[in-house]
């Protein structure tokens, strides 16, 4: 099946990139000390530390996402974002999705930007709060007039309902460990809502 849907791949290209260039957040507190707050929405409700800006991204021009929110200061050192795309029509399990993320990866790498941290079949399958998900991590070098930032992904896949749900967690790379226990807090808050 997986094989049939290889011309999607410029749906799930859109939502990876977007998921590399969402921006940064800064983090200067433990995870534990910082105050946090609670967003909900109609697919999914989420903590995050309350001195961060939320953004709920507009989608009209993006087919098949359906909820984007970004998480995010102003000090760019380090983000969160949930994306929530429309799968119905193509019928993926976990596994399918997160085969078409990871050519996506690839892709990407080919396209615009080194990946230099990720090879496919390293995912690692956990479960959160009760349901199945892959975790993958990968590096990023990105250029842009004449800067260069080194930068490290984590991104959480889920299925639910005929639709995916991608956290991803992006910090510079020398930050990455610092700031994730930000992101962990955040993806043990996760809940869907519908």
């Amino acid at each position: 099946m997986v094989n049939n849907l290889r011309g999607k791949r410029c749906i799930f290209s859109f939502l990876t990139v977007l998921a590399i260039f969402c921006g940064f957040a800064g983090i200067v507190k433990g995870a534990e000390s910082v105050a946090w707050s609670q967003h909900t929405n109609e697919y999914f409700s989420i903590s995050y530390p309350s001195n961060w800006m939320v953004v709920d991204t507009p989608v009209e021009n993006m087919p098949s996402i359906e909820k984007m929110v970004i998480f995010s200061d102003m000090n760019a050192r380090a983000s969160i974002n949930v994306i929530v795309e429309d799968i119905s029509a193509y019928n993926f399990s976990l596994e399918d999705y997160l085969e078409l993320s990871e050519e996506n990866l690839e892709l990407v790498s080919d396209i615009m930007t080194p990946i230099n941290t990720y090879n496919n079949g390293n995912a690692i399958k956990l479960n959160v709060n009760g349901v199945d998900a892959y975790k993958i991590i990968y590096g990023l070098n990105l250029s842009n007039q004449g800067v260069s930032l080194e930068v490290k992904n984590m991104q959480i896949l889920f299925i639910k309902n005929k639709k995916a749900y991608v956290v991803t967690y992006q910090a510079l790379n020398d930050q990455f460990d610092t700031f994730s226990a930000y992101a962990d807090k955040a993806i043990e808050s996760f809940r869907f809502t519908d």
